[in-house]
């Protein structure tokens, strides 16, 4: 088992500097912008607009808007940039994207300014406005309302490559407000997702996802859920994320879920007020536990009455933990394994954990800080 010479003890009259530093990190990151990488180099093509008020048989350009984002879903090629102008779009019609951009020439769909509303309420199925079977597609700076189904998405991407979900508001689904499934390469950024069952979800065998500057809370389950499920028709297993500089708050059970993640970075997250869990490794679905993962430089605040702040638990082994903050309130502990410290292989170094009882808790004991230290 890894040492745990470095860890350091944090008081809790810490915890409201801490988030407000965080916090203040965050808004200076988000107004920097975030670099996308190459999928923001655009090759020339038609930029068309929507309006409230435009009409479909109009040629779409900005005197003479459409009216539906359905009907630009169903013209537009690679390379062209949708500017959809304030107001309330109502749909009642599924809107799915099926039309490939390139890693060179994406296809954009973007709001026109504030105040661009995506209103999938009327519309009585579960995906409302989806990308499917479709590269390269952008989606920025929308407001969504989810639809009223029980199995409901906000923006939902299937067998998708390449894509961007990017400074978008999104809440009320009653599944998650933000869902990819077997879809590689794809970006999550600067969105906020709250008022859901679920943030984000990254489900079934979607590899090298990037997660990141979202912020994720008051949702009824999970602020981010990763599940390889081995059940959907992939290896079972999500590889090589890249979670980076999230808030997640105040979500009714876990901040971060990770079931069948390995090989994956998780850095810079503030993670707080989650009442269960703060961020929980484990097998449920996944093909394999989550195995050889790092987590460094988060800070996560557990409640009192919470299972822990970092769970290990139905086989995950093999992660690396530094410099973390992990504040606990009340008796939780900081660490939770099912496992037996025997069994347990993790490096856990340079972390702040309070001191106040014990710290960890493994299928073998309980153990105060100086005990986890010596082990």
């Amino acid at each position: 088992m890894g040492k745990k010479s470095h860890q350091t003890i944090m008081h809790h009259n810490l915890m409201h500097v801490l988030v407000c530093l965080f916090s203040l990190l965050l808004a200076t990151g988000a107004a920097q912008g975030l670099n996308l990488g190459p999928h923001t180099a655009t090759a020339a093509g038609i930029t068309y607009y929507v309006d409230v008020n435009g009409n479909d048989a109009n040629n779409g350009s900005q005197t003479t808007p459409w009216k539906t984002i359905a009907h630009a879903v169903s013209t537009v090629v690679a390379g062209d940039t949708v500017l959809i102008n304030p107001g309330t779009h109502s749909v009642s019609q599924q809107i799915s994207i099926t039309t490939s951009g390139t890693a060179s020439s994406p296809i954009t769909f973007k709001g026109n300014g504030t105040g661009v509303v995506v209103d999938l309420r009327p519309y009585d199925g579960r995906n409302g406005l989806e990308i499917y079977f479709a590269d390269y597609i952008v989606i920025d700076n929308l407001t969504v309302y989810a639809s009223l189904d029980p199995n409901s998405r906000g923006i939902r991407l299937t067998h998708a490559e390449g894509c961007i979900i990017s400074n978008n508001t999104v809440s009320g689904a009653n599944h998650a407000n933000l869902f990819c499934s077997l879809s590689d390469h794809v970006t999550f950024s600067n969105n906020v997702a709250y008022n859901g069952a679920i943030g984000i979800y990254v489900a079934d065998s979607s590899d090298y996802p990037t997660i990141k500057g979202n912020q994720l809370y008051n949702n009824t389950a999970i602020g981010l859920h990763m599940n390889g499920d081995i059940n959907s028709g992939g290896d079972g297993t999500i590889s090589y994320a890249m979670v980076d500089s999230n808030r997640i708050y105040n979500n009714d059970a876990t901040g971060i879920n990770l079931d069948g993640v390995t090989w994956s970075t998780f850095q810079n997250n503030l993670v707080y007020g989650n009442k269960f869990r703060g961020i929980a490794f484990f097998q449920g679905d996944g093909a394999v536990p989550s195995n050889d993962n790092e987590a460094y430089q988060n800070t996560i605040i557990t409640p009192a009455g919470a299972y822990y702040g970092i769970g290990l638990n139905y086989g995950a082994n093999r992660n690396s933990f530094y410099n973390n903050i992990i504040l606990t309130e009340g008796s939780v502990p900081s660490f939770s394994s099912t496992s037996s410290t025997r069994e347990l292989e993790i490096t856990s170094n340079y972390n702040l954990l309070p001191d106040q009882g014990r710290v960890a808790e493994t299928s073998n004991g309980a153990f105060v800080l100086s005990e986890w230290q010596s082990l």
